[in-house]
């Protein structure tokens, strides 16, 4: 019987195969529409949305902005996941933002599998404080 880990390494693996670049796939920053004006980041392909990241900028004891953002919602469609698009939307607002992301604690199985990824190019260390 696999691991848990072994099976999340497994699905990282095999999602490290797709290019999305080359697949057609176009990753920026957009204003939401439908609460405000609130940049998130926008996967498409052919013009139509595939995949959505919005951040929470976080605060903190003093009122200040803290040093990282958070992940409020990820949403990639099931037919276009597995091609990178995560990590390079994650990038991409790392690079907007101009701070780190400091992982949820509460994590679906794809979220595990994102975050377990060896050399991982985004993200703040699991145990980091911010």
């Amino acid at each position: 019987m696999k691991s848990l880990l072994r099976i999340l390494q497994e699905a990282v693996d095999e999602g490290q195969a797709g290019d999305w670049r080359k697949e057609g796939y176009t990753i920026g920053i957009e204003k939401e529409d439908y609460y405000g004006a609130k940049d998130e980041v926008v996967a498409r392909l052919n013009g139509q949305v595939v995949g959505r990241l919005q951040i929470n900028l976080e605060y903190e004891n003093n009122g200040k902005l803290a040093n990282y953002i958070t992940v409020s919602l990820i949403k990639i469609d099931r037919e276009h996941r597995r091609k990178g698009l995560a990590t390079a939307m994650y990038q991409a607002a790392e690079q907007h933002w101009g701070k780190k992301i400091k992982a949820s604690g509460y994590r679906m199985p794809d979220g595990h599998a994102l975050w377990a990824q060896p050399n991982r190019p985004f993200g703040l260390p699991d145990n980091a404080k911010g």
